[in-house]
């Protein structure tokens, strides 16, 4: 049994040292080449820019764009920048990705683009392929690339932002970078990241909110994608909830699975007195265990939509929220069952968290 216990350990160090060395080797040939392709600009004819105010151009497929995260991404893009400064990259083939990325830099001219791997292609080796290319096009317009990496364990998706954020720019992710840095070859990697939400977006929800009917008992819900191991902790939760008398409805949409639309994911929060959620990584084929949970996008929405919100404290979430004034944090399904049937209880204790 120790012989087997060593093998194995053996085996998992193995593992993680050639996954190290093929992110060093990928990222020194992707700078080996973008140093090429930086010479060249300097001393051949390579078309000069001028220096103009920072300007956005944001990508994402057709699809995409009907998402919550992606709207709210480009109005609050547009507040904080100008509408005149930000653009939409919209990929309708990802067979096409490149040439409609070339397209949009040459009539945008945007100083910084906000790059997503899944917007391109899902093949393992078409997709680094097409990564290493979107970093020369990028270096040889003189655009600063920001990755975007909702989901850091995703190997491929981690290797295609690390090559697009080789020589310049930076990687966003929504786990703490001091937690991962062992799984980031370099050192540009920022978050955690919360999902942006527009301030015209707060100010509806919040003239929402206040006219809708309220209901005479206060509602506990989780809403969103159910996956291992979040089923069975909401599972856990549930049950510890009715055996003290109340109730946690699981409003969920199968992972990979139809989204309900964005006016009625809203007002799913717009009625619920608490939301509740995990934050737990998926796990899967070509997904590294990293052991950590990460900052989903249900902390902004359940926050922005004027909800008292249960969930998981996230190593670095103290850059945003602190739990006990912003929300309420769990770290049990029997802590997390207690808690919801406080707050649905105490109203005074709720609003003065949730407002």
């Amino acid at each position: 049994m120790v012989n087997d216990r060593n093998i194995e350990s053996t085996h998992t160090v193995s593992v993680k040292f050639w996954l190290r060395f093929v992110q060093f080797l990928l990222l020194s040939l992707t700078r080996v080449i973008l140093g090429i392709g930086r010479f060249v600009n300097l001393f051949s004819f390579a078309r000069s820019r001028e220096v103009q105010p920072g300007k956005l151009a944001i990508e994402s497929g057709i699809k995409g764009w009907e998402l919550i995260e992606y709207q709210e991404l480009y109005s609050s893009a547009c507040e904080f920048l100008g509408k005149e400064s930000v653009s939409k990259v919209v990929v309708e083939d990802r067979r096409k990705y490149l040439r409609t990325l070339r397209r949009s830099i040459r009539s945008a001219t945007p100083t910084h683009y906000f790059y997503d791997p899944r917007t391109g292609s899902q093949n393992n080796w078409r997709g680094l392929w097409q990564s290493l290319r979107v970093a020369v096009v990028l270096q040889w317009h003189g655009v600063v690339p920001i990755a975007f990496l909702a989901n850091l364990p995703e190997r491929r998706w981690r290797i295609q932002c690390f090559i697009v954020t080789a020589h310049s720019g930076v990687t966003v992710t929504v786990m703490s970078p001091k937690r991962v840095r062992d799984a980031f070859p370099h050192r540009r990697l920022i978050g955690p990241s919360i999902m942006p939400i527009s301030a015209q977006r707060i100010d509806h929800l919040r003239a929402l909110r206040e006219v809708q009917t309220k209901s005479l008992n206060a509602r506990a819900i989780f809403s969103g994608s159910l996956y291992e191991p979040r089923t069975t902790i909401l599972n856990g939760i549930r049950d510890n909830v009715r055996e003290r008398g109340r109730e946690l409805e699981i409003l969920p949409r199968p992972h990979a699975g139809e989204r309900v639309s964005n006016e009625e994911y809203w007002s799913r929060f717009l009625q619920a007195e608490i939301i509740v959620t995990t934050a737990d990584q998926i796990a899967g084929h070509g997904i590294d265990d990293l052991g950590m949970p990460h900052l989903i996008y249900r902390y902004s929405e359940a926050l922005s939509a004027g909800a008292l919100l249960i969930a998981p404290v996230v190593p670095g979430i103290e850059r945003y929220f602190i739990p006990g004034r912003d929300f309420v944090s769990f770290n049990s399904t029997d802590e997390a069952a207690a808690k919801i049937c406080f707050y649905l209880e105490n109203q005074e204790a709720r609003l003065k968290i949730s407002q």
